[in-house]
């Protein structure tokens, strides 16, 4: 779902799980806009909601988790972490 500058990405099957292992903030996702050029994007909890905005892109279309060769997943559910996931098929 996109919010003005923000997409708010839900989770099925998820109630309050999500969470950070050091912190509230997830640095491994990354947003595109219209012209598809992913941008790296600040991410936050909110309940069990995870919202992504990048300054580099006004309006959103599209976005990615770990989606790199190698990463370090950030976001946890009871001890087990997410997998990498995008929205988008280009």
């Amino acid at each position: 779902e996109i919010k003005n500058d923000t997409v708010v990405v839900s989770f099925e099957r998820a109630n309050m799980w999500i969470s950070g292992k050091n912190c509230f903030e997830s640095k491994n996702f990354q947003v595109a806009g219209e012209d598809k050029v992913f941008y790296p994007a600040k991410a936050w909890i909110e309940r069990s909601k995870m919202l992504v905005k990048s300054d580099k892109v006004p309006h959103p279309v599209a976005v990615r988790y770990c989606f790199e060769n190698y990463v370090e997943g950030d976001v946890y559910c009871d001890g087990l972490p997410l997998g990498s996931f995008r929205s988008d098929d280009w």
